[in-house]
């Protein structure tokens, strides 16, 4: 997973993978080509830019309205010729707030240091360009602009790295960031809101359906299915029976008679209802149904249900009791501002080495839509460190030990999604754990707002 980064040399704002001239660093100050190499994990989704324009003669004080501030000397743009630029120049800022950002944007938090690897934990991200009339252009050679740069941590231990998408790496640059707190009243954009996200896993409770008894006249299949295939949000029921739906068409009554060799329950597109397979040699019946439940089994259910959903009302009073504690955390951060100076444009960001206590995990990674199929490699997204560690399905993974995290899963067609969860809530045999993720009925999202919306965040 890459992004542009610290380089020179004319492209477009959206660059793909075909795009690959390249030139050593050493002949950067020619600036006539540019090694650029983007793998998003969902095509069609990026980051939204904001952007601003300035006269480059004149240079400019940009100001974002995150509190962002971009400061610019004037005669520093030059084009890809090495010609002084003059006239209205744009500046696209993306600005990464988050770890959902990164991973949008398929940027790398891995970090090589002398052959060792680390995670690296971000305190504030962005990319920054500069283009005229659709043209890529750059710094003038020794120039510098400076970033002040809304910063989602304190603490003064955070260092500088540009991203260089050629080694698909960070590099450290030797210009530590300055941390500024400013007074709400001295800047218009001092005080600026600043999103932060409350640990979601107090939301974190399964959702399951309210247990219904059978209609009159409706056929009922009765079966028992092993608990290691029954789906999450039906394990904390006992003696569920199955109502072929009035939708159904295709099962008839001698099908009770039939001695089945396999059973399977898979979620269907419809509300409260499972498609419900059976096989055995060649032959394959499917049948649209919904859990029921009778007698004193109905009240059982409705008993678990009630407890359910008061727990739920419980976890949502503590989540917004902490979105409440996160508020007023974001209003002190949102006057935390690191600053630094560039002498080009790229990816930069203000980190540190992950180092929160951690437990060496084994993940198998679950397709909840596949009835056990395992994922090879993922994600994990930890909100609170600004982090993403990634897991290529060999060895252990360490895993914060106090923090919760989402796990993602991508292929080829498909986004697999695990929201919240945390190493205190995982079941262990050795290292080994699994995780359930959900398959997203959408395929791969197409939209910026598509993914956040997904994760609520």
């Amino acid at each position: 997973m890459v992004l542009a980064a610290c380089q020179n040399g004319p492209q477009s704002e959206e660059p793909s993978t075909s795009q690959k001239t390249g030139i050593a660093k050493d002949s950067i100050p020619e600036q006539k080509e540019l090694a650029l190499i983007i793998e998003r994990p969902f095509p069609n989704v990026t980051v939204p830019a904001k952007r601003q324009a300035f006269k480059a003669e004149a240079g400019a004080t940009l100001k974002f309205e995150s509190g962002t501030r971009i400061i610019i000397p004037a005669n520093a743009i030059q084009d890809s010729d090495g010609q002084l630029i003059q006239g209205e120049v744009e500046i696209r800022l993306r600005e990464y707030k988050d770890p959902i950002d990164y991973f949008i944007a398929g940027i790398n938090m891995a970090y090589d240091s002398s052959g060792t690897q680390y995670s690296l934990e971000s305190a504030g991200m962005c990319e920054v360009r500069a283009f005229q009339n659709g043209k890529e252009l750059f710094l003038t050679e020794g120039e510098s602009m400076t970033i002040e740069l809304v910063s989602t941590a304190e603490g003064k231990n955070f260092n500088l790295y540009t991203y260089d998408t050629v080694s698909q790496g960070w590099t450290y640059l030797e210009n530590k960031p300055e941390l500024l707190e400013l007074n709400p009243g001295t800047d218009p954009n001092a005080g600026a809101r600043f999103e932060i996200e409350a640990d979601s896993s107090v939301v974190d409770v399964i959702s399951v359906p309210k247990p219904k008894k059978p209609s009159p006249g409706n056929d009922i299949i009765e079966v028992v299915i092993p608990e290691s295939q029954l789906l999450k949000e039906l394990k904390v029921f006992k003696n569920a029976k199955f109502e072929v739906d009035d939708q159904d068409t295709a099962y008839k009554p001698e099908y009770a008679q039939v001695e089945w060799d396999w059973v399977q329950l898979n979620r269907s597109p419809f509300d409260g209802k499972y498609f419900l397979k059976f096989s055995r040699f060649k032959e394959e019946r499917s049948f649209l149904v919904r859990p029921v439940f009778t007698g004193e089994d109905f009240n059982e259910a409705m008993r678990v249900y009630e407890d359910i959903q008061a727990q739920k009302e419980k976890r949502r009073q503590e989540w917004r009791r902490k979105q409440e504690r996160a508020a007023k955390i974001a209003e002190k951060r949102s006057r935390l501002m690191r600053s630094f100076r560039i002498q080009y444009f790229g990816v930069y960001n203000c980190d540190r080495i992950w180092n929160a206590p951690s437990v060496r995990v084994e993940p198998i990674m679950i397709n909840a839509a596949s009835s056990g199929d395992t994922l090879v490699s993922g994600s994990f997204v930890m909100m609170q460190s600004n982090s993403i560690i990634n897991y290529n399905g060999f060895g252990l993974v360490p895993l914060p030990k106090d923090q919760s995290f989402f796990v993602f899963s991508l292929d080829e067609n498909h986004f697999y999604y695990l929201k919240s969860t945390s190493v205190k809530e995982l079941k262990f045999q050795g290292a080994k754990t699994d995780m359930i993720l959900e398959q997203y009925s959408g395929g791969l999202p197409e939209s910026y707002a598509e993914v956040r919306q997904l994760l609520e965040i």
